[in-house]
């Protein structure tokens, strides 16, 4: 549940702009991760309440200088009690409960500004400061209510009942970071633009929430740092029949956060790589042969590594070599105001590794996902009738795949099967 409000006040030479939000969320997941036996039987319980304000102010003139600049806060609450209960009474012959608390504030400032070098030039110029504290308190414990769980605490005695603490900490991190981006555009053409972008951003660093067995692994990860640079074409051709659009970059990351089990443990959580790096490429046609008629074709290509010691060479989770994608709208009058619209489209996935290890087992197939729809809509948009099916071949495929607890076994979680319906929607 949440709640938004947007104000914009227009001045002379600039507006400003409020956005104003406050989200709570609550969530209870019952997770069977073995079938029948309670082995990993596990149970999350949190809730979310967040604030977040953004002032913003943006040029309205129209001479050569364009600019932006703005604040931003935030703060999130995040409650966990429990967030993970392990039921592990006939693996481990124990259940572990893990409880913990999270509190982030940030803050940052940006601005952004373009200068008109020239009627065929500009060149875009953006910064930003963040500044963001991070509290969090947490634990995992064996509650032993049987007496016999000394496998996952070394120091209990047989026969003592009642809860071991495993981990816990009460620990803070502050992060400063500057990001900024650099854009240069040519325009040789007034439908053709090509540009060079060099980017440069962050993702924060954290604490594990997750079960853990010693203090060891609640010590936070690193946050992660991606400079990209990119260059690009984007098109309008035969009077807006035709659009065109394609780039190639590359993505150097620095503690990349990914998941995985560290040497001497058996809980998989989210830690660093030292270094990492995709290459890539990805084009889009969009053609209109004629009146109602759209056709679209997209494909990306990448390259990636991961160049950490432990993982040197191998290839990043979910990062498939070749991705297709197209699609077909045709839509025309069947009586005055009223038109039909027929569409499909295809998307097609190359097979890639969904764990950092690449492990035989964590190979996702290639999938290919057919949707198709039939809609009937006046032309004024008022309302909509609509038959639709999504995976229209049915085709099975893996969204996600991972060991647990370095035991040996794998959660599989596929994707969702042929659907369809019809849906009416209504504008009031």
């Amino acid at each position: 549940m949440g709640a938004a409000v947007t104000a914009n006040f227009d001045f002379e030479n600039f507006t400003l702009t409020s956005i104003t939000s406050y989200d709570t969320f609550e969530r209870k997941l019952e997770e069977d991760a073995e079938g029948p036996n309670n082995g990993l039987d596990i149970l999350y319980v949190n809730d979310v309440d967040q604030f977040t304000q953004e002032l913003r102010l943006t040029s309205a003139g129209t001479g050569p200088l364009d600019w932006i600049v703005g604040v931003f806060y935030s703060s999130d609450e995040i409650d966990g009690k429990p967030s993970q209960f392990i039921d592990a009474t006939d693996w481990f012959l124990t259940s572990v409960q893990t409880e913990w608390q999270q509190e982030t504030t940030a803050w940052a400032v940006y601005g952004r500004v373009g200068y008109q070098l020239s009627k065929q030039l500009k060149m875009t110029v953006g910064l930003r400061y963040t500044d963001e504290k991070r509290d969090f308190e947490g634990s995992s414990s064996d509650l032993n209510p049987l007496g016999a769980s000394c496998l996952l605490d070394l120091f209990c005695a047989p026969g003592f009942t009642g809860p071991v603490v495993l981990s816990s900490t009460d620990n803070s991190i502050d992060e400063q970071d500057v990001s900024g981006e650099v854009v240069l555009e040519w325009t040789p053409f007034d439908d053709v633009m090509a540009y060079i972008k060099v980017a440069n951003g962050f993702k924060s660093g954290g604490f594990a929430g997750g079960f853990t067995l010693s203090d060891e692994e609640l010590i936070p990860y690193e946050p992660e740092d991606l400079t990209a640079y990119e260059v690009g074409l984007k098109s309008r051709l035969a009077e807006g029949r035709v659009q065109l659009n394609a780039s190639v970059f590359i993505y150097e990351y620095e503690n990349l956060q990914l998941f995985t089990t560290p040497p001497g443990t058996i809980t998989t959580r989210l830690t660093n790589a030292e270094e990492a790096e995709i290459s890539g490429a990805e084009a889009e046609l969009w053609v209109k042969p004629s009146a109602g008629f759209d056709l679209k074709l997209g494909m990306a290509w990448l390259d990636t590594e991961n160049q950490d010691d432990r993982f040197d060479g191998l290839d990043l989770p979910n990062s498939p070599e070749f991705t297709y994608n197209g699609l077909a709208r045709y839509e025309w009058p069947v009586s005055d105001g009223l038109s039909l619209a027929v569409m499909a489209n295809f998307n097609y996935v190359d097979e890639m590794t969904k764990c950092i290890e690449n492990l035989p087992l964590c190979e996702a197939r290639d999938y290919t996902l057919v949707n198709a729809r039939v809609s009937l809509a006046p032309t004024d948009q008022r309302w909509e009738l609509a038959l639709w099916s999504e995976n229209l071949t049915d085709e099975e495929y893996e969204v996600e795949i991972f060991q647990q607890l370095s035991i040996g076994s794998y959660i599989i979680n596929y994707g969702i099967p042929r659907t369809y319906g019809v849906t009416l929607r209504y504008n009031l």
